[in-house]
């Protein structure tokens, strides 16, 4: 098996895209998915390690194996609630692409590997820096106090650094920060907010997602969660941080 690039009509590598070519010839591609407690989605049910075949036409959202290939995107359609399960996976076959966000429709999936929310996030995280580095309209900074701001719907903002920031403002967007004291700011349609650092805090607008991790004073991470800013459990606009395993505001510590 060899890894090869997929380029859009600029000559460009397309975005969040691992394939491989097989020895058959055949195309396989890494994503992720999210399934319930009983490794079921929508009532289809999974099974880890063992590939499954839809037998049919391949119709994002109406048929086929579904996953994401942007790990954070997963988020969107399991938040981690009532026994979530998380998974990198391998689509194979017929493969095709949603047209709102990374979501793709395959032919054949196989569940290869449980990688849980923490997981989850850490890849969305690696792939996030990976592809703001050289990607346009997103920005990349690094540096302690560094600042990355963005606009426009699917853009991306991703600072590393203590004390740094990076926001967004467009719907499905994302902002992710890596460093102590960081801060992450979405705003906009579905956007996300990811923050992870010793005392990082994230705040979005109604309707975004928070990703907080919670680190010990020496540096051992503790946990990760992700909640929905849904305006009651957690306010629109305010930051928070996670301590002791839950989401609390801010500016109460």
């Amino acid at each position: 098996m060899c890894d090869f690039a997929v380029y859009d009509d600029e000559g460009k590598t397309r975005d969040f895209e691992k394939i491989h070519v097989l020895q058959d010839g055949g195309l396989m591609m890494k994503a992720y998915k999210g399934t319930d407690k009983n490794l079921q989605c929508k009532g289809l049910q999974y099974e880890l390690g063992k590939e499954t075949v839809h037998k049919g036409e391949v119709v994002p959202c109406k048929e086929g194996w579904h996953a994401c290939k942007n790990p954070l995107d997963v988020l969107a359609y399991y938040i981690p609630a009532d026994g979530a399960r998380y998974f990198e996976v391998d689509c194979d076959g017929d493969i095709k692409h949603h047209n709102d966000d990374s979501k793709i429709a395959c032919q054949k999936i196989t569940l290869k590997t449980e990688i849980g929310l923490l997981g989850l996030v850490k890849a969305g995280v690696e792939m996030i820096f990976a592809r703001v580095k050289n990607t346009k309209p997103n920005q990349y900074t690094s540096g302690d106090w560094s600042t990355a701001a963005t606009s426009g719907n699917q853009s991306t903002a991703a600072t590393s650094g203590y004390q740094s920031t990076a926001a967004t403002s467009g719907d499905w967007s994302t902002a992710a920060t890596s460093g102590d004291q960081s801060t992450a700011v979405a705003n906009g349609e579905e956007s996300l907010a990811v923050a992870n650092g010793w005392k990082a805090m994230a705040k979005g607008s109604l309707g975004c997602y928070l990703v907080l991790t919670e680190y010990s004073n020496d540096g051992n991470l503790l946990d990760v969660k992700a909640q929905k800013v849904d305006g009651e459990k957690i306010k629109a606009d305010t930051l928070y941080m996670l301590i002791d395993g839950e989401f609390r505001e801010a500016n109460d510590e």
